[in-house]
């Protein structure tokens, strides 16, 4: 059955079951339910953990335990089915990560295609259709309360960005609550990799990036035994490459081979090299891995000097011009041995490998995936700022030239262990929008300032982001105020004229804003606003 055959059960369902029944079904009222949760016989592993969350969330919502049972030990009547399609439909003709909520007759189904299916759905219906919210790492949940009632429907949803990741909650944040968090909202990178460390299975991530995730170049090819690389690459005992072929390594514009820099790609024997011992990584790591990061150093400026290397900038029109020319003879070997395995690289800083190819090619390999991680850009304007409208160039050419492109944002900027008061939701937010708007397909946020101790607005960006990677059609105004609402309570409107009038005074006070701040780039933190915000504090406080 294809998906044709989906599209006639839908229509058999509107015309015949939902003109019998009620247009909503009641799946709890005052404290009770009739309803039993029903999961596969043989249920995967990494489900036994979303089913007891749901059901557990069910059971807080009623007050008393939620009935569950296995298919074959299932009522004959107002059942929610989990990860059990109703007949008729082929759950293999889904698409990756699609995931439906179904209503026929008194029953609820939900499921999808590939691993993760059921529980996309499964958290979905809670918080899109029932009113449940995940709001914090803190374990910040709401659960409507009374009656439960759920409309009669035949849904299929996607997600509007394919891969999901959130580095600050699955990094170190509260695990493993935090994680918890990310399964709920469906992030699938790292989320179930982590948890599983946790000693919690669920299922697994669908973007699982090896580490090093960035900056890994340095990493297949160390100029000596004492730099940091890949275990096996060490076992292999070979020689210093400094010594044994410095040309591998970048000319300076002195003409000087140079070793903590980056590497000479048009080297015909670095370039070897290169390819098999990323070739022989592959080997080693998948299925376990499917995303395998080939990124430049974090050092900015040419790769390198030699004529080579220099007519590869030209050739391309872009100082990555010898990472892109390298990256178009590997991706097609990489996809001959492992077609589902994606090559990503950084696009990063302006000055290196930000700007994307103008020239020498019309398109790059479907798998490979640019990082555009935009670290150069000026941290209190979005893209629609002059100061930034190059990056958002940039990204639109990358997205026209990829079938895959990931963004790495950086919500907030560093400013050391304490992030000063700074009004950075809705720049996010704008951008997250025009991300969705250029074609990009996935998304990494280096959340990770400030979120640890809950500094600023953070625990708000996470939210807003955890929502809107859902459904961008979603009110992000409107979703601030139930978080504003439910975080502070009576103090809510005047937390929220705070944050408005720091929103506001980044947009009209001129900053020059860069990733690592210096404090005095707050030009908008006087010691009268200091003072009244203080002053301000201590009233929420008491409201509380």
């Amino acid at each position: 059955m294809k998906r044709t055959a989906i599209v006639v059960f839908l229509c058999a369902c509107a015309g015949g079951m939902f003109a019998a029944g009620a247009e909503e079904l009641t799946l709890a009222e005052n404290g009770r339910s009739e309803y039993t949760f029903v999961h596969p016989d043989n249920l995967a592993t990494g489900d036994v953990f979303v089913v007891k969350d749901v059901v557990g969330l069910l059971s807080r919502s009623i007050g008393r335990d939620f009935a569950v049972t296995n298919f074959s030990a299932a009522p004959a009547a107002k059942r929610i089915f989990y990860g059990i399609a109703p007949k008729g439909v082929d759950v293999e003709s889904l698409e990756l990560q699609e995931h439906c909520v179904f209503t026929v007759g008194d029953d609820v189904y939900l499921f999808g295609g590939g691993p993760n299916g059921g529980r996309y759905a499964a958290y979905s219906m809670l918080q899109k259709d029932l009113g449940f919210r995940f709001f914090d790492a803190h374990g910040g949940v709401k659960c409507p309360g009374g009656t439960i009632r759920l409309k009669q429907m035949q849904t299929r949803r996607k997600f509007p960005f394919k891969y999901r990741y959130l580095n600050g909650y699955s990094g170190f944040f509260l695990r493993p609550t935090s994680t918890i968090f990310l399964v709920r909202h469906g992030f699938n990178s790292w989320a179930g990799t982590n948890l599983s460390r946790d000693g919690l299975v669920v299922p697994p991530d669908e973007c699982r990036i090896l580490d090093p995730q960035a900056h890994s170049l340095r990493w297949y090819l160390p100029a000596n035994s004492k730099g940091r690389t890949f275990k096996w690459i060490k076992d292999l005992n070979l020689p210093d490459l400094e010594n044994e072929h410095p040309e591998y390594f970048t000319m300076n514009e002195f003409g000087k081979r140079v070793f903590n820099s980056q590497y000479c790609l048009s080297n015909p024997g670095c370039r070897k090299l290169l390819k098999e011992r990323v070739l022989e990584n592959i080997d080693r790591n998948y299925p376990n891995k499917n995303v395998f990061d080939l990124s430049a150093g974090d050092t900015p400026g040419p790769f390198c000097h030699c004529p080579g290397c220099k007519a590869l900038m030209d050739k391309y029109g872009t100082v990555a011009g010898p990472l892109v020319d390298f990256l178009l003879e590997l991706c097609p070997e990489v996809k001959e041995r492992h077609p589902d395995v994606l090559i990503t690289s950084l696009a990063y800083r302006k000055e290196q490998t930000q700007p994307p190819p103008r020239r020498g090619v019309e398109r790059m390999p479907d798998n490979f995936m640019p990082d555009f991680a935009p670290i150069d850009d000026t941290f209190a304007n979005d893209w629609t700022d002059p100061s930034n409208a190059q990056t958002y160039d940039d990204l639109k050419e990358w997205c026209r030239l990829c079938k895959n492109v990931m963004v790495w944002y950086y919500p907030n900027p560093y400013s050391g262990a304490v992030t000063p008061p700074f009004g950075n939701v809705e720049r996010a937010v704008n951008d997250l929008f025009l991300m969705a708007k250029a074609g990009v397909t996935a998304h990494l946020w280096e959340h990770n300032v400030g979120v640890s101790w809950n500094i600023g607005f953070t625990e708000l960006q996470t939210y807003l982001f955890a929502r809107l990677i859902h459904d961008l059609s979603l009110d992000w105004r409107q979703l601030a105020d139930e978080f504003i609402e439910f975080k502070y309570g009576a103090a809510g409107p005047a937390f929220k004229r705070y944050w408005m009038e720091l929103e506001e005074l980044r947009k009209t006070t001129p900053m020059s804003m860069k990733w690592n701040a210096a404090t005095t780039l707050y030009r908008h933190l006087t010691p009268e606003r200091m003072l009244r915000w203080n002053g301000d504090f201590d009233r929420m406080e008491e409201l509380v």
